[in-house]
């Protein structure tokens, strides 16, 4: 049976953040990387934690979406829209909530699903979800 690596990286220096008033906030996510083994066909459903460690009670909308990316050989980092790159797994991949809000030091859970595409040849496959 083929296996295909499927790497979700979820990265908490690429955060971008809706507050009101246009307030900065960082949130923290758990696991920060995650590295799967699938089939094609397969389903992972799994789960992560999303939380505001700031100790301010201000609320902070948080938005997840995905991105294609490559890297610099000087560690710089090009984002890239949605299945552009050959090896692409972010159209794989759905969350719930895709929005949620947290208020200071508040975590919540974030659900999400890889369903592997039939007919993939083995190989690694790639997503960054942005917050």
């Amino acid at each position: 049976m083929r296996t295909i690596g499927t790497l979700l990286r979820v990265l908490a220096t690429a955060i971008t953040l809706l507050a009101p008033a246009q307030a900065a906030g960082t949130v923290g996510i758990d696991p920060a990387a995650k590295l799967y083994t699938a089939t094609p066909g397969g389903v992972i459903d799994a789960t992560l934690k999303v939380y505001n460690p700031n100790p301010t009670k201000e609320t902070l909308k948080v938005v997840t979406y995905f991105s294609d990316f490559t890297e610099t050989p000087d560690g710089q980092t090009n984002y890239q829209e949605p299945g552009s790159h050959p090896r692409s797994a972010s159209n794989w991949i759905t969350v719930n909530p895709s929005e949620l809000e947290l208020t200071g030091q508040q975590t919540q859970e974030l659900r999400y699903t890889i369903r592997v595409p039939e007919g993939l040849e083995a190989g690694t496959y790639l997503d960054r979800a942005v917050f």
